[in-house]
């Protein structure tokens, strides 16, 4: 254990203390912070919200129209008294027929015609704006709107309001779940999130771990290392001190994200005390769902998801241990690749959430780690299946470990291309 934490507190050190990681960590965290800070007032600012505009005044004019229907009459009677704005400046004169009033409103250069009918109990009204008009579309559909909410106002309150339907009781023996949507939400987004989080997370970090365990091969330190630390020791020390550095990295890229969030909410609420924009709203329901997550569930999520990410890592170490040189570690490395890909697969064909309870996906850490984590959180899995997928990764993991120190042995005195699998096991088994 003595070789192993050297190796650990020296690699950790050295991560720690790079140019690249520290430059990296503060230029990421920063954006990060400054992004919504910046990018959420402005949207705010610029989106035209808070007061309400003023509706836009009526312009001086006739409307010629045509209706048969006595009870419509009382709507043009109190147009002018309605308190419209401009509205007392709106004249209306009856004509015979729609020909008529069309002919009337085509002699005038501020003139309209307008034909009146039910239908069903409807009111419909057509407005005729004659060629040559110095009316705009705009203010003629102004008139319109107005003119209908007159209509409504004059006439509606005449007739008695629809009774209420009362609201339907669940039925008796029913369960009724007030979060049942934002589960079945919750449902869909989580295991795809879970799966986004593991892939970058490989993405970004597994090839730098197959550089790291590589290094005495291409400084010729390799003989040295064998003979004062172990491989195991040596190849555990690497991918755990990388997995911790590379956890701290993208824990402080959440915190200064949050923060980014929390810092732009706030601005957003000094612009405008009542503002409605979405992202807030969303902020404000996924609050909400504090009860659906348990505690336990949380906590052995996020550990079931660094268990995953430590296991990949491990993987890229068995790459490491079989490139003899930096350009074989691509192809060495296919390995972790096609495992998660046939994982997502695997998991994809079964569901993703899968059903309640314990079932084959949370028993196989490869696909364990893409969905026993949302599962968790759902409550699909109890705490205790989920303390027995997290201690089945472990255990993978620390075979892969094993496996990555003998590769290692063995690929000392190897010379050439990247051996194929099955040379590999051979090798293992001493043929």
């Amino acid at each position: 254990m003595r070789d192993f934490k050297t190796v650990f507190a020296f690699t950790f050190s050295r991560q720690l203390g790079s140019r690249g990681w520290r430059t990296t960590c503060a230029v990421v965290c920063a954006l990060l912070f400054l992004l919504p800070c910046v990018v959420m007032p402005c949207v705010e600012y610029f989106s035209g919200t808070g007061e309400p505009e003023t509706p836009e005044a009526l312009v001086p004019c006739r409307v010629y129209y045509v209706c048969g229907e006595e009870e419509f009459e009382a709507v043009f009677a109190a147009f002018t008294v309605w308190g419209a704005d401009g509205a007392e400046n709106v004249s209306f004169l009856p004509c015979e027929s729609t020909a008529a009033a069309v002919s009337m409103a085509s002699a005038e250069p501020d003139a309209l015609a307008l034909s009146v009918s039910e239908s069903g109990g409807d009111w419909q009204l057509e407005f005729v704006l004659p060629e040559g008009s110095e009316l705009t579309n705009r203010q003629a559909e102004r008139l319109a709107e107005t003119l209908q909410m007159c209509a409504y106002a004059a006439l509606g309150a005449e007739s008695e309001p629809a009774p209420a339907q009362p609201e339907p009781e669940p039925e008796e023996g029913e369960d009724y779940d007030p979060m049942a949507d934002m589960r079945g939400i919750l449902g869909m987004l989580l295991p795809y999130a879970n799966i986004m989080a593991i892939y970058f997370l490989v993405l970004f970090y597994g090839q730098s771990v197959g550089n790291c365990v590589i290094m005495e091969k291409t400084s010729k330190l390799m003989d040295t290392f064998l003979i004062s630390v172990r491989p195991e020791a040596m190849v555990l020390g690497k991918v755990l001190a990388l997995w911790t550095a590379s956890a701290v990295q993208v824990l402080l890229f959440i915190v200064s994200l949050a923060a980014g969030f929390g810092a732009g909410t706030a601005l957003v609420y000094v612009l405008n005390p009542n503002t409605d924009m979405l992202l807030i709203q969303l902020f404000r329901a996924f609050a909400g769902v504090s009860g659906l997550l348990s505690p336990a569930g949380c906590v052995l999520a996020v550990l079931i998801l660094l268990a995953g990410f430590l296991l990949y890592c491990t993987l890229a170490a068995v790459g490491g241990s079989l490139a003899g040189k930096p350009e074989d570690l691509q192809s060495a490395n296919m390995l972790f690749t096609l495992i998660l890909v046939v994982s997502f697969f695997c998991a994809l064909y079964a569901g993703l959430s899968g059903t309640e309870g314990f079932s084959w996906l949370d028993a196989v850490p490869f696909t364990a780690i893409l969905v026993t984590p949302s599962r968790l959180l759902l409550g699909n899995v109890t705490p205790a299946m989920g303390a027995v997928s997290l201690l089945l990764t472990l255990l993978l993991c620390g075979l892969a470990v094993l496996l990555a120190g003998k590769v290692y042995t063995l690929m000392a005195l190897y010379k050439g291309d990247v051996p194929k699998p099955g040379q590999v096991i051979r090798m293992l088994r001493g043929k």
